[in-house]
């Protein structure tokens, strides 16, 4: 009996080294999508993401110095990648009835130094403002108005400035800058040579945890 008891302690030991070894070897995976507020707690669209409705607030064939936008269509796109990819489910509202939940805008706005910015309210009340002089968000909100730039935005392909498109409504619907290189359409200088054109796995699982 003593020797199978030694045995045991012998056994028990060596599977506790084996867990210890296995920890360092595969530590845990840490999320790298980032909220505002606080982690625990973070800021998002109160009303949640999986109804209301959308307006593009612009339209196709925009013209800015010879530069032919095609902001309506970029728009429409934008959103059907996080509808389509992620828990999100805010549709047109041409095509169905709902309170309005995002705003998406697209015209020259001059050199204010940014491709495009999310502006978010609760209840009417600006609660956080990416434009030129920008406003840390401070609540979550219930609405947000989405803006592209075709004066910073006139040296990019269609699929670039909808990748901006996509960047920005990945803001109103919650997530903020990505800033560790992980790939993502939120990384924080959507500018080319950036090579994310749509959302990436990080940002797909940032929304889905988020709500």
């Amino acid at each position: 009996m003593k020797i199978f008891a030694e045995t045991k302690k012998r056994f028990k030991l060596s599977m506790i080294i084996v867990i210890l070894v296995a920890s360092v070897i595969s530590p845990a995976i840490s999320n790298a999508y980032e909220y505002y507020g606080w982690w625990n707690d973070p800021y998002k669209m109160i009303p949640g993401i999986s109804s209301g409705t959308y307006i593009v607030d612009t339209i196709d064939n925009y013209n800015y110095n010879g530069k032919v936008f095609m902001f309506q269509t970029a728009w429409n796109s934008a959103m059907d990648e996080w509808n389509n990819r992620t828990e999100a489910n805010i549709q047109n509202s041409i095509n169905v009835s709902g309170p309005e939940r995002i705003r998406m805008r697209g015209e020259n706005y001059g050199n204010v130094g940014l491709q495009g910015w999310v502006t978010v309210y609760k209840n009417n009340v600006v609660v956080g403002d990416g434009d030129a002089t920008p406003l840390p968000v401070t609540s979550g909100w219930d609405y947000a108005i989405a803006t592209l730039n075709a004066h910073s935005l006139r040296d990019y392909t269609y699929p670039q400035y909808r990748a901006v498109g996509i960047h920005e409504l990945g803001h109103a619907l919650g997530l903020n800058h990505e800033t560790d290189g992980t790939p993502s359409i939120m990384n924080d200088k959507l500018y080319p040579p950036n090579s994310y054109l749509v959302p990436q796995q990080d940002d797909i699982n940032g929304i889905n945890n988020l709500y």
